[in-house]
C-alpha cells in the first residue's frame, strides 16, 4: 500500500502531539457535543487546520504564544480559507484553559450564526 500524502502524514503527527488547549477543546468538539461534527488536524489545501466542521465550512484555530510571531503567515492562511468560503475563528490557547465555559458559549453562538449564514 502506498504512503499517505504528506499533508495526511502531517495531520496524523499533529493529532498525536496536540497541545493541552487543543486536547481540552477537542474533548468538547468531538462526538457532535456542540451540534455539528468536527474533525481535528484536517488538511485543507496546503494547510492543516486545528478543527474543521465540513457542514458549516467552519475552521477553528487555537493560537498559542508562538502565533504572535506568525501574524503574516496566519493572515495568508485566513485569506486563503476565506477565498474558499470558509469562516475562520481564532481562539487563544490561554482562554481555553482559563475560561473554557466562555469559549464554549462563544462557539455555540458562532455555530448558530454560521448555520444562519449558510441557511442550514
Amino acid at each position: 500500500m502506498p504512503d499517505p500524502p504528506p499533508k495526511t502524514q502531517l495531520a496524523r503527527k499533529l493529532r498525536k502531539s496536540a497541545s493541552l488547549p487543543e486536547r481540552v477543546l477537542w474533548s468538547y468538539l468531538k462526538d457532535k457535543q456542540l451540534g455539528p461534527k468536527f474533525r481535528r488536524q484536517q488538511p485543507i489545501g496546503d494547510y492543516c487546520v486545528d478543527f474543521f466542521c465540513p457542514e458549516l465550512k467552519l475552521i477553528i484555530e487555537v493560537d498559542g504564544a508562538n502565533h504572535d510571531f506568525k501574524l503574516e503567515y496566519d493572515n495568508r492562511r485566513n485569506t486563503y480559507f476565506q477565498s474558499k468560503g470558509y469562516k475562520v475563528v481564532r481562539l487563544e490557547a490561554k482562554s481555553i484553559l482559563k475560561d473554557l465555559n466562555t469559549v464554549l458559549e462563544f462557539l455555540v453562538v458562532v455555530i448558530e450564526e454560521r448555520r444562519t449564514e449558510l441557511g442550514s
